[in-house]
């Protein structure tokens, strides 16, 4: 739809952040509803990026953190293994059965003692559960692969940092086991996500980048690209305190196309800001709403410098109906005429012409509320003042 002064109303859909980050242990596809208008573009609620979903448990702390692995190591076998096998590679391979019935595999360096390898197996005992790498000189984690039920396709990978044990990287996989889904990346002080890189179905083309603020854990901005995967479609900008989105600003053709502001605590949208298509920097129309009830209050159209006002558009905050129209002269200060509408259904009451000066006013057409069809139209002397002519209409 487009508006009579010229505003598009269709063109950008709302990006949502709730399901961006997608349930890691079903992996199912990340959704990105599309709704249309820029008025259900900011509605809905708690647009909280949702990056929490993800979870620490889920990122891979489950092994780590949750002593599963110090559990086998620990905890009194069962049946233990004493006749341990050196491989080709120098591992010692001994095989452990927890108290529970778990089944894990260490592989040491036959020279150091040192542990590399540990696997841990489903109850049946065959079926690969994960698997933990150590540094060969520390014993301390590197590498925890997860895998999905069928013991065959990676769930997930975590990586750690050498020197502090602490979470940094986690890779989720599709169901095939080979493809990315997301890699998720970690402040290794705080624990805390940081950036969440989300991609297309190859794997290899990303979808969106979202990234958080690693003292807080909250959502800082989220970045959607093109099916190319490198030119960016839009970004989100999120506020701290409420989760919600404070400014989005779509790309095309690697340009600005428009800037979305809203309102954290409504999630209204407050002003929209269109450039101009050639460059994305001159801007083209600018669009305030009433943070309250989302209408439409003011529409300003710039001359092609961006800068200087071609026109302004009043409307009723409440019904959303345009109540005065205003264009200028080239200098964008003076006024040229004036289109007065009823605020209730927006039909044209009256047109004022002015004069060179913008104040004198040259002529007055006046229109039937009902049929919006011209009545009359008076014309005045230089002086604004006199009435020069008369003339009236069926």
């Amino acid at each position: 739809m487009i508006d009579s002064v010229g505003i598009k109303y269709s063109n950008y859909n709302r990006p949502i952040f709730k399901g961006e980050v997608e349930n890691s242990n079903n992996s199912k596809k990340n959704s990105e509803t599309e709704k249309e208008g820029m008025q259900k573009y900011l509605t809905g609620k708690n647009v909280m990026i949702g990056l929490s979903a993800i979870g620490l448990v889920t990122l891979g702390i489950i092994g780590h953190k949750n002593g599963w692995f110090s559990k086998g190591a620990k905890t009194l076998a069962k049946n233990s293994s004493d006749d341990a096998k050196v491989n080709p590679q120098n591992l010692r391979v001994k095989v452990e059965t927890q108290l529970d019935g778990t089944k894990f595999i260490l592989e040491t360096d036959s020279k150091t003692g040192k542990m590399v390898k540990r696997t841990a197996y489903q109850n049946d005992g065959n079926t690969i559960k994960c698997i933990e790498e150590f540094d060969p000189q520390t014993e301390k984690p590197v590498k925890t692969t997860f895998y999905n039920p069928d013991g065959e396709k990676i769930h997930s990978i975590n990586e750690f940092d050498p020197q502090t044990e602490k979470l940094v990287k986690t890779t989720f996989y599709n169901p095939d086991g080979k493809t990315i889904n997301s890699i998720t990346e970690v402040d290794p002080q705080t624990g805390k996500l940081v950036k969440t890189t989300f991609y297309n179905s190859d794997g290899q083309t990303i979808k969106s980048i979202a990234e958080v603020d690693s003292q807080t854990g909250k959502p800082l901005k989220v970045t959607y690209y093109n099916s190319d995967g490198q030119t960016i479609k839009s970004i989100a900008e999120v506020d701290l305190q409420t989760g919600n989105p404070v400014k989005v600003t779509y790309y095309e053709n690697e340009q600005v196309k428009v800037i979305i502001e809203s309102d954290p605590q409504t999630e209204k949208m407050i002003k929209s800001t269109n450039f101009n298509e050639l460059d994305g920097k001159i801007i083209k129309s600018v669009t305030e709403y009433d943070p309250t009830t989302g209408k439409r209050t003011k529409y300003t159209a710039y001359q092609a410098d961006g800068e200087t006002v071609k026109s302004v558009s009043e409307y009723n905050s409440d019904t959303g109906k345009r109540t005065k129209y205003t264009a200028y002269q080239a200098d964008g200060k003076t006024i040229e005429a004036v289109v007065d509408y009823d605020p209730t259904t927006g039909d044209k009451l009256k047109e004022t012409y002015y004069q060179a000066d913008g104040k004198t006013v040259s002529s007055v057409h006046e229109y039937d509320p009902n049929t919006e069809k011209l009545i009359s139209s008076t014309t005045y002397e230089p002086d604004g003042v006199t009435v020069k002519t008369i003339e009236t209409f069926d």
